[in-house]
């Protein structure tokens, strides 16, 4: 059999120790200007105020310069998303066949519905992320304790819970 034999237990280390320590976040969210996102569009007024209030949550406090550009797209699929849902930028596409009939094809029509949700996971601003722990700082100051939300998911040790179970994001 090939390969190294396993250390004695007094000699081994773990690599990953450490990963999974809790990280206080502030009740209060980040403080201080909103970066601008990075687009040359200009954002709807729901898009806008969800970059604001991404920007202020306690999450915010653990983006880095490097995020911004991924927070942007986040912002501008739902800038789509509320276009999509108000109908400006769609086109119909009405195709009348010899028959009489007509084939109505909208186009423009929305689909990224599983980008946002990947992208919320992923910097942890979704009631499920902060449910299951997905970004590094897990807790907010005040509060230590451990509870459960509708439902039954574990959340957060001392997330406030306008910032869980749906609340937080307008």
């Amino acid at each position: 059999m090939a390969g190294r034999t396993p250390k004695p237990p007094g000699q081994r280390r773990r690599r990953n120790a450490g990963q999974s320590e809790w990280q206080e976040l502030p009740d209060e969210g980040r403080q201080g200007e909103a970066p601008e996102p990075r687009t040359d569009r200009q954002l709807g007024e729901i898009a806008q105020r969800y970059w604001e209030t991404l920007w202020a949550s306690p999450m915010a406090v653990n983006f880095t310069e490097a995020d911004i550009q991924s927070l942007t797209r986040l912002a501008v699929l739902v800038d789509d998303r509320a276009r999509a849902d108000s109908g400006d930028g769609l086109i119909e596409i009405i195709d009348t066949w010899h028959d009489g009939s007509e084939l109505r094809v909208l186009v423009g029509e929305f689909k990224g519905d599983g980008e946002i949700r990947q992208l919320e996971d992923r910097f942890g601003v979704s009631p499920l992320a902060r449910r299951r722990g997905n970004r590094p700082g897990a807790t907010c100051g005040r509060s230590r304790r451990t509870s459960r939300c509708r439902g039954g998911a574990r959340r957060f040790r001392g997330v406030p819970d306008a910032w869980l179970c749906g609340g937080g994001l307008d």
